[in-house]
């Protein structure tokens, strides 16, 4: 879902987190490995990180497969706040 939507990098962190590789491949909440409310129970508790992400812009100038155009790579800080995606854990308990 958090792909889907193109939020990859909290995707990324919530595998991390919860150690659920593939966790993405799910509907809902059947990818989780603990009930639902030992999960938001974690989530709340973690404090709110920054990750850094990196991201190659696909449209760039000039013709796509110049040689003499590096890619150019964006860095950025990422805000993971846990407690909001626990919330949308919660969302996910009441479909």
């Amino acid at each position: 879902y958090m792909r889907t939507c193109r939020d990859t990098p909290t995707a990324d962190w919530l595998e991390r987190f919860l150690e659920l590789p593939g966790l993405n491949e799910y509907h809902g909440l059947d990818g989780l490995r603990e009930p639902w409310r030992m999960t938001v129970t974690r989530l709340f508790a973690e404090p709110p990180t920054s990750i850094v992400v990196q991201s190659i812009p696909r449209n760039r100038a000039g013709s796509g497969n110049n040689p003499y155009l590096p890619p150019k790579v964006l860095t950025m800080a990422f805000d993971i706040v846990p407690q909001r995606i626990a919330l949308r854990v919660l969302d996910c308990t009441l479909e």
